[in-house]
């Protein structure tokens, strides 16, 4: 069973957009395949590629709003700084072992990525691709 099934109901239409979500959702599938087992550092590297994923993900989305002067920048922006956060004291107390991976921060992620795709995403790329961006 695949935990976040991706597919091409989620494109967005923004070929590198798509790209760095399809990245995302994989690293978030590795996730949840190792929740309940003792293989603390396999977990460590795949979240720091995830947080290092959704970084690279957060500024690529954050330049193309900023560029082309999206309506609700600001907001948006601020959801991806906020998950950002999320992301980096989850890594910090796993790697320091003051917290394990739960199916409930999986979920967390699982959940947030879907509807901030759905609600967020979604609305900034159809403004992008009538201004043109590909």
């Amino acid at each position: 069973m695949t935990f976040l099934q991706w597919d091409t109901s989620h494109s967005v239409g923004i070929s590198i957009v798509d790209k760095q979500h399809n990245q995302i959702a994989e690293q978030i599938n590795q996730l949840y395949k190792l929740v309940g087992t003792n293989k603390h550092s396999q977990i460590v590297e795949i979240l720091k590629e995830l947080n290092k994923l959704m970084d690279e993900h957060f500024s690529t989305e954050n330049a193309l709003m900023k560029e082309h002067k999206v309506f609700n920048y600001f907001s948006h922006k601020a959801q991806h700084d906020r998950l950002s956060r999320i992301l980096d004291d989850n890594l910090d107390d796993i790697i320091e072992n003051r917290k394990e991976l739960t199916p409930q921060y999986l979920i967390l992620l699982r959940d947030w990525t879907i509807n901030h795709l759905k609600f967020h995403d979604k609305p900034m790329a159809d403004e992008l691709k009538s201004k043109g961006v590909i």
